[in-house]
């Protein structure tokens, strides 16, 4: 109901009544926000504890209180790390509050072990959604398939995506479950044309090679400007693939940062193709790379460029 129609109803003639009336109006979409914002953050304190839920909190129903404010457009959960508390279930409710007005949605359930597979069957996200930080790393129990399931559900008009999608990472130093190309390759096919920055974390099983991430690149849109990888594992990566990597670059690229650890060593003619490939970026203004060898040999290899000058020395 909007307020032209609240305000016939109340059939108030005098224009000072009228003035009050659009006051208490205004008071009552304020009250609901903010009364939304304080739910918004007990919801990572409710399910920290035994004694409480999202639907009782000291006796408030926490999905309700953020529920009632319709017109909300953004919805930030970005504390609700590592709690038990968050399951499938959890998630489910969370789903309730993803409506129709939102463009702005930080979701951050890294580390939560008890999330599995269903929780991103059951997703799903409005199209008008502009911007997009899903984190759901350190998941046990997120299987590849999963995330390519969550690839094909990406909204389509988004400006703005950040996802981590790692694995966990057990005493052994591998990380679980196991990710391959194609969870990249979803990522490709379902890579939104209004993107205008890209944020990826993941990591891959050590027999794949760079075919994925090479595809995923080419196919991210024209105008995007700014793009950032971080795996936490590959241990298939070759410093061979960066100049094929810089080739696909966006000339609209502004910000490029490229971070993979247990790796191969870059070597200085693959720095020196790469970095020929990169200077015909005009746009290009930030750059990072940073590289840790797997160790193999007893010590770790790096490689740590933070500048473009710093780069562009290797020619």
């Amino acid at each position: 109901m909007d307020d032209h129609t609240i305000l016939s109803r109340l059939k108030l003639q005098d224009s000072n009544d009228k003035e009050y009336a659009k006051d208490m109006i205004h008071l009552a979409t304020t009250d609901a926000t903010l009364v939304a914002e304080f739910a918004m953050k007990a919801c990572s304190v409710a399910l920290g504890s035994d004694e409480h839920s999202l639907e009782n909190f000291y006796g408030f129903n926490l999905i309700e209180l953020i529920s009632k404010d319709v017109s909300r457009e953004v919805l930030n959960l970005d504390d609700l790390t590592s709690l038990d508390g968050v399951n499938d279930r959890t998630m489910s409710l969370i789903q309730g509050l993803i409506g129709p007005s939102l463009s702005d949605l930080n979701l951050n359930v890294k580390g939560c072990k008890n999330l599995t597979d269903e929780c991103l069957y059951k997703l799903q996200f409005t199209e008008g959604l502009k911007r997009l930080h899903f984190n759901i790393g350190s998941g046990k129990n997120i299987s590849n398939d999963a995330i390519i399931h969550l690839a094909s559900i990406i909204p389509k008009q988004l400006e703005y995506l950040f996802l981590d999608v790692s694995g966990f990472k057990t005493p052994s130093g591998k990380y679980l479950p196991v990710r391959y190309n194609n969870h990249l390759q979803a990522l490709a096919e379902s890579a939104p044309r209004s993107l205008k920055e890209f944020e990826l974390i993941t990591h891959l099983h050590h027999s794949e090679d760079g075919q994925g991430l090479l595809q995923l690149v080419k196919k991210l849109p024209d105008g995007l400007k700014r793009l950032s990888f971080v795996f936490e594992v590959w241990g298939g990566f070759s410093g061979d693939i960066l100049p094929i990597l810089g080739a696909y670059l966006q000339p609209s690229l502004e910000e490029f940062s490229f971070i993979v650890y247990n790796c191969n060593h870059i070597e200085d003619d693959e720095l020196k193709s790469f970095a020929q490939e990169v200077k015909k970026l005009k746009s290009l203004k930030k750059f990072c790379l940073h590289s840790r060898s797997h160790g193999d040999s007893g010590f770790y290899l790096t490689r740590t460029i933070t500048t473009l000058d710093d780069l562009f020395v290797h020619i």
